[in-house]
């Protein structure tokens, strides 16, 4: 992508949706890992951010999307909003793990090829 122009609304808005969709399937499945009893609650978030991502690619963005929203946006907001919501799905999962007192440290302690 040439850095000179920057992106069509569309693409923006279509972005926007998409790591929207990226971050609902995240939370989801960390809802189904965390809280057994709001198991319910995990496959819906989990199914609105699979919905969500398939009408993104599928359909054209919503008109209000794109006016308002696309349209304001730089390139340099693209790679700000995402970190943005990376660091505060962090946050919260952490306060999630502490509430629920839950430690996973498997995949950070387990040896490349190594059995559980």
């Amino acid at each position: 992508m040439n850095t000179d122009t920057p992106p069509s609304a569309s693409v923006v808005a279509r972005a926007l949706l998409g790591g929207l969709a990226v971050v609902l399937v995240v939370v989801g499945q960390f809802v189904l890992s965390l809280a057994p009893d709001l198991l319910g609650w995990g496959w819906v978030i989990t199914g609105l951010g699979l919905a969500l991502f398939l009408a993104s690619r599928l359909r054209p963005p919503p008109h209000w999307l794109t006016n308002r929203l696309a349209a304001r946006l730089t390139v340099q907001d693209l790679w700000v909003l995402p970190a943005v919501a990376l660091n505060l799905l962090a946050t919260g999962l952490s306060l999630a793990f502490q509430r629920y007192d839950q430690t996973n440290y498997l995949p950070v302690l387990q040896q490349p090829g190594a059995a559980i």
